[in-house]
């Protein structure tokens, strides 16, 4: 994604409507500096336990009598580009002018810090050292919180396990690209979904942190031995920047054909860029051990630290990162964090919490006034664990979401919530589903008596392209968010299965599962899903999409490849939403092979992919009969 959208996913954006009755506090970092802080201790290190030095920048406020609590930010972007964003959508100079001071700390390994920079860059110890140097500071009053989204908030989680008892509060914002394997889902940080590779991380890694492990000692660096007011000098000169990235554009960079390289492992090497982890990651399995090296939070984890998770309809990793709410909930290691788990679900793409108007639109669909009060929530929060304050916090449900198609909040004591039923929905059709004039069609009724397969090739080198999604990070490659998907449906190779005109509402909330039967004459091949509301004029919107490649259908740690003629149960990790059906509308899925750049191709050898070159044709059919009922699983709320 762009300079303006990462700046939009690395803080917490607010409507100007949220804002009416707030201060008209100025936009700028440099004017917010100077209005409301009152001393600003930059470039200091905070020590960690191996010796390594992080950059660290202090704001206390002006006209607040201390000591105070902070607001940590650790982040592995620039701080400038943050704090002005932080600016313009009023959070700074908010938190400044409520007594809080604002710390803003580099990762190892990031600009000014010192050390060897990996992906979430030591999050536990190292969050934990800084919580802890922080908190005995003359001017703390002893009580940190943390906030960020995207890589501030991935860094949080395995920092709230380290439950360090200076860390008062934590607030999570699309963390999911910081949890590795819980419950039903396996992504390893957002690298696979469904065993496939998310192609989100190689450019992810190419255009915001360039390198990783292994280009890390290419990176400028000063003399260590510089003293503060030399590093606070220097850093008004020199900012340690790539040439790319932060505002501008790495020159001729054709995301088209970046994602279209072969070997996908090498796809930042195809391309001059960095060296980064993806040339590791890319050839792990999703259960290989060496991910138990990276800090990612995992199940067998306890969480000791009050916190707000705040996640997106239209985000990565949306059903994982919900998985992980419900694990935390029931994992809680201290009093204080055991009944003060928060979840918000909003409908926006990739952390633009707050960017909700009156007539919110997402993607290219209308979803009414989506407006929350991101900004009461977190300032409540705060002030009851930072400040010891009474707050409506205590009195705040546990789950909050934004219902689409009703466009309407929803709370709740749990997500999903009670009383919530599982309905089956059957595929079925005479054998000729293939695109939007096939005969595929959606039943609440019995699977069909007799199988009539629907068959269609997949070809690696024509995949079905991406169309909106929970997507980030992706050049202008891909764009996030909902769009009418009646033109993929034109597609052969695109099975469509519709529900009749829905006679009455279906409120849908909750995990969605899904079961295909399947078979191919490929050794392995990868099925697709994506679940539509279809309006009654056509549209057909999308609302969640998942994979699942068939190697992998009997567990993520085993590979299983399929032989012709027989037909196997691939089981999908569910799909996520809250939608309401209208009446007059349709529910349909897709079923197809590809869902390109958004996923990385199967190229149908039963070899490793990440290092091959040569795709072959799929011959692929999807089964639906009694003996075989293929199925989605919808959680229909009463």
């Amino acid at each position: 994604m762009g300079i303006k959208s990462l700046l939009a996913v690395s803080v917490l954006a607010l409507s100007a409507t949220a804002w009416a009755e707030k201060p008209d506090y100025p936009d700028t970092w440099e004017e917010v500096k100077s209005e409301y802080v009152g001393e600003a201790l930059e470039k200091f290190w905070a020590p960690m336990r191996d010796g390594v030095r992080l950059d660290t920048n202090i704001f206390l406020p002006k006209n607040v009598e201390g000591p105070y609590p902070a607001i940590l930010m650790r982040s592995p972007y620039l701080m400038e580009p943050i704090l002005n964003a932080y600016s313009a959508n009023g959070l700074a100079p908010l938190f400044l002018d409520k007594g809080y001071a604002i710390v803003f700390q580099n990762e190892r390994g990031r600009y000014w810090s010192e050390g060897q920079y990996d992906y979430l860059a030591n999050a536990g110890e190292d969050g934990y050292d800084s919580i802890d140097w922080l908190s005995k500071q003359d001017w703390s009053n002893g009580k940190i919180g943390t906030i960020g989204c995207s890589s501030s908030a991935e860094n949080q989680l395995r920092l709230s396990t380290a439950n360090h008892p200076a860390h008062a509060a934590a607030i999570a914002q699309a963390p999911g690209a910081g949890i590795g394997k819980v419950g039903r889902y396996a992504e390893q940080g957002n690298t696979f979904r469904g065993g496939a590779l998310q192609l989100l991380f190689p450019s992810w890694h190419h255009d915001y942190v360039y390198a990783g492990r292994e280009g890390s000692r290419f990176r400028p660096q000063f003399p260590s031995d510089l003293t503060r007011e030399e590093r606070i000098r220097a850093d008004k000169v020199y900012n340690l920047q790539a040439n790319w990235g932060w505002g501008t554009t790495r020159e001729n960079m054709d995301y088209h054909a970046y994602y279209r390289h072969l070997p996908v492992s090498e796809l930042n090497v195809a391309m001059d860029g960095p060296v980064t982890p993806w040339e590791s990651f890319s050839t792990w399995t999703p259960m290989d051990k060496r991910w138990s090296e990276i800090p990612l939070s995992n199940e067998g984890d306890t969480f000791g630290v009050p916190m707000i998770w705040a996640f997106s309809w239209y985000d990565i990793g949306m059903a994982a990162n919900v998985e992980m709410f419900n694990y935390a909930r029931d994992n809680t290691s201290t009093n204080r964090a055991k009944d003060n788990q928060y979840l918000v679900i909003g409908p926006m793409p990739h952390c633009q919490f707050g960017n909700e108007t009156e007539n919110t639109v997402v993607g290219t669909r209308e979803l009414g006034d989506a407006r929350f009060d991101y900004q009461e929530l977190y300032l409540d929060f705060f002030g009851h664990f930072l400040k010891g304050e009474r707050t409506k916090v205590t009195r705040t449900p546990a789950v909050q979401y934004y219902l689409m198609g009703k466009n309407q909040w929803v709370s709740g004591d749990q997500f999903p919530l009670k009383g919530t039923e599982m309905v089956e929905l059957y595929l079925g059709s005479g054998g000729n589903a293939n695109s939007l004039y096939g005969d595929g069609t959606l039943s609440f009724d019995a699977a069909p008596k007799q199988d009539a397969p629907d068959s269609y090739t997949y070809d690696p080198m024509r995949p079905v392209p991406t169309k909106g999604g929970g997507v980030c990070c992706m050049g202008d490659e891909v764009e996030s968010g909902a769009f009418d998907q009646s033109d993929l449906q034109m597609r052969h190779d695109v099975l469509v299965y519709t529900t009749p005109e829905l006679q009455e509402g279906v409120n849908v909330a909750g995990f969605v599962d899904v079961e295909l039967y399947v078979s191919s004459d490929a050794p392995d091949t990868d099925f697709t899903i994506k679940l539509i509301d279809v309006y009654p004029d056509g549209r057909a919107y999308n609302l969640d999409d998942s994979i699942m490649r068939a190697r992998y259908r009997d567990g993520y740690d085993k590979t299983m490849m399929m032989k012709e003629g027989n037909v196997y149960k691939v089981t999908f990790s569910p799909l996520i939403t809250a939608n309401y059906f209208k009446p007059g509308h349709k529910i349909r899925i897709e079923v197809s092979s590809s869902n390109f750049p958004r996923y990385g191709r199967n190229l149908n050898t039963g070899g490793n992919n990440f290092d091959e070159s040569e795709p072959e044709l799929a011959h692929n059919k999807i089964h639906h009969s009694t003996r075989y009922p293929s199925l989605i699983r919808l959680p229909v709320v009463k």
